[in-house]
């Protein structure tokens, strides 16, 4: 049988021995939260960096913060603002991309999942003022339910985004486009992030080795609008990081492949593009992956890449940000631009 639903505001822990659900505006809200095993985190606010210091580019290098949510450590939480958005320190808007002009994403929730040892984070991002709650804490049911029937069959690696057990950190993150108020589309970003070495040689000094694998899935929502085009960046720019390998770099159809070589044992995947096109724009010496897709005929629904990286850390937590622009139908969204920020050194 599942747990009460527990409901924590602002640090306060209310408890009732009789409460069978959080209290909520809307009944078919209630009864969605009446099932989970979770607890129920309400904050207008959510930060996890820390002090910014200064790097060798236009990025900045920032510590992440252990999170003092309220709550027993072994139970999954849902943090929300009660459909308003959350301030926080995580995404960085991106109004304007190469004279592009692209509407503001906000924080609405964030669940933390704690199963079988995989720390899954999960981040859930629109475009306006407001977020229907109900729709959250369904998609939120939704991920426990998968979990549970994971945990049951003794198989965390279940889905194809579940991590590695080696080092169990994964971040997701969930947007939704819109226009004129109907979804245009949905995209998630499912990064896994693996420390694939604690003691590596990098020039000179010890340094962490790790890879990170983005399983990125676009869906048209009812009104069928696909994507046309894609930026995905995924960027190491901080001066204790190296970039050591990346990919893809060329390839199409169902034959993209990444490669992950250097420092340590060479890792690699292949994936599916359908009718795309890819374009390489990555820097090494600057520190960045960027891959550009377009469809030129037709479309692929839902549309999946896969880029990867390797990268050293020699100092502080491994960090790493994360953007896309798309041109879905004739409308340009953007994801912002968010960090991740994971304890290393």
């Amino acid at each position: 049988m599942f747990k009460r639903f527990t409901c924590l505001t602002l640090g306060s822990l209310l408890v009732a021995g009789s409460l069978t659900g959080i209290q909520t505006n809307a009944a078919e809200d209630k009864s969605k939260t009446d099932s989970l095993d979770i607890q129920e985190i309400v904050k207008s606010a959510w930060n996890e960096q820390g002090k910014e210091e200064s790097t060798t580019n236009t990025l900045q290098t920032k510590k992440a913060l252990v999170s003092n949510v309220e709550g027993t450590d072994n139970q999954d939480k849902l943090i929300h603002n009660n459909g308003k958005p959350i301030n926080t320190d995580i995404i960085e808007q991106s109004k304007e991309i190469d004279g592009e002009q692209y509407p503001d994403q906000h924080l609405f929730a964030i669940y933390r999942e704690k199963s079988g040892g995989v720390n899954r984070d999960i981040y859930y991002f629109e475009e306006g003022n407001s977020a229907n709650l109900s729709d959250i804490k369904e998609n939120v049911k939704n991920q426990q339910e998968k979990s549970a029937t994971a945990k049951s069959t003794n198989n965390m690696l279940a889905s194809k985004s579940a991590v590695s057990k080696s080092n169990p950190y994964v971040k997701e993150y969930k947007w939704t486009f819109k226009y004129l108020g109907r979804v245009q589309g949905t995209y998630t970003s499912v990064n896994n992030f693996e420390r694939k070495s604690t003691n590596t040689n990098i020039n000179g000094k010890t340094g962490s080795v790790w890879d990170v694998h983005s399983f990125n899935t676009y869906e048209a929502g009812k009104s069928g609008q696909y994507v046309k085009s894609q930026v995905t960046r995924m960027d190491a720019g901080y001066s204790a990081e190296k970039l050591l390998s990346y990919g893809p770099k060329n390839g199409s159809g169902a034959g993209v492949a990444v490669s992950l070589s250097n420092a340590v044992d060479p890792m690699s995947w292949t994936f599916d593009i359908g009718r795309a096109s890819l374009t390489d724009k990555s820097s090494p010496a600057n520190k960045y992956g960027r891959w550009s897709y377009y469809v030129s005929l037709g479309h692929t629904d839902p549309f999946t890449t896969e880029p990867g990286m390797r990268v050293s850390n020699t100092s502080g937590n491994f960090a790493m940000k994360i953007s896309n622009t798309f041109t879905i139908y004739t409308q340009n969204h953007s994801t912002g631009v968010v960090t991740a920020s994971l304890p290393d050194r």
